[in-house]
């Protein structure tokens, strides 16, 4: 933690705090007012941008379970971004007891039923902030881009990005997304889905 009243480092830049120089030497102000350091060419402990967003509580995760899906049956989740907030996918996948299957990420697509809405969940169980993001189950989805997608193999997990790296999908606002599940087996498998993102507030 760095005060903020403090000099940093006091031998080469003498001083109080200012965001500029905040900037520079890589520190984020968490939003209970501390400062960490998300820099990693700096010899002070170091906050992945990830780990500074559930910190201050706009990362969220939500999860499916299917017990049953058919041979060449797909299940579908919906996202639509709010037309404020920056939304960032940083992870999505699936695990699946057959196969194979194929998890795809749709942009823009067309909604004719929306499904049933289910709430994310803020990473930070401490923090009383919601997300912008509506996402639902088995809505009624046609056509879109295919934006990424991944062969599972049978009993498998895989998907797309990783929740422990800054990068990620910057997802467009006011926009309809989906994450697809297609079992490209003959007989029936059971799976999971879920999802991980951020709200740059």
């Amino acid at each position: 933690m760095v005060n903020p009243t403090h000099t940093y480092p006091p031998t080469t830049e003498p001083g109080p705090f200012n965001i500029n120089r905040y900037a520079r030497i890589g520190l984020h102000e968490l939003s209970d007012g501390t400062f960490v350091n998300t820099s990693h060419g700096s010899p002070l402990p170091v906050f992945s941008h990830g780990e500074v967003f559930v910190h201050d509580g706009y990362a969220y995760h939500r999860d499916a379970y299917y017990a049953s899906i058919d041979g060449g049956a797909t299940i579908n989740m919906l996202l639509r971004t709010p037309a404020i907030n920056e939304v960032h996918l940083v992870a999505y996948s699936a695990t699946v007891t057959g196969g194979p299957s194929i998890l795809s990420l749709l942009e823009n697509v067309t909604v004719s039923a929306d499904g049933t809405l289910v709430a994310p969940y803020n990473l930070n169980r401490t923090s009383s902030n919601t997300s912008g993001v509506f996402i639902s189950e088995n809505p009624t989805v046609s056509g879109g881009i295919l934006i990424e997608r991944h062969l599972i193999p049978a009993g498998h997990k895989d998907g797309g990005l990783s929740p422990n790296t800054s990068a990620g999908w910057v997802l467009k606002p006011s926009e309809e997304y989906c994450i697809r599940l297609t079992n490209n087996d003959s007989s029936a498998i059971s799976a999971s889905v879920e999802i991980m993102f951020y709200e740059e507030p």
